[in-house]
């Protein structure tokens, strides 16, 4: 499972934390839903039954453009929240982490970008 951090936000470790753990919540609560509610179970859900024996976790960063072409991947979930910017003293609304599910992020896009 690949999730990719908005580096543009310059999140704290905390709130890092917190953006991994509403997507990957996300993600796994639509996956496990959807193989009570389909019909063959979808192959994402397989996957991710073969993931959960051995649950790798690889987070990436990335600039909000980078996020926004990767946005248009399939079997991925977005997640945006307010970051607070101390420099302005404003509240913004920002893509702040893409998770793909497991075994669909796509290798030639998840090299370019450094670890967290």
């Amino acid at each position: 499972m690949y999730l990719v951090i908005n580096k543009s936000c310059h999140l704290t470790t905390g709130q890092i934390a917190a953006q991994t753990a509403h997507i990957v919540h996300l993600m796994v609560d639509e996956i496990v839903r959807s193989s009570y509610e389909m019909y063959p179970v979808p192959e994402y859900y397989l996957k991710y039954l073969t993931w959960c024996t051995n649950p790798i976790v690889i987070v990436k960063k990335a600039t909000i453009d980078e996020l926004s072409r990767l946005n248009t991947e399939p079997h991925i979930k977005h997640f945006y929240d307010d970051v607070y910017d101390k420099k302005t003293n404003q509240w913004y609304n920002h893509l702040t982490v893409i998770g793909f599910y497991p075994g669909y992020a796509p290798e030639e896009h998840m090299n370019n970008f450094d670890l967290l």
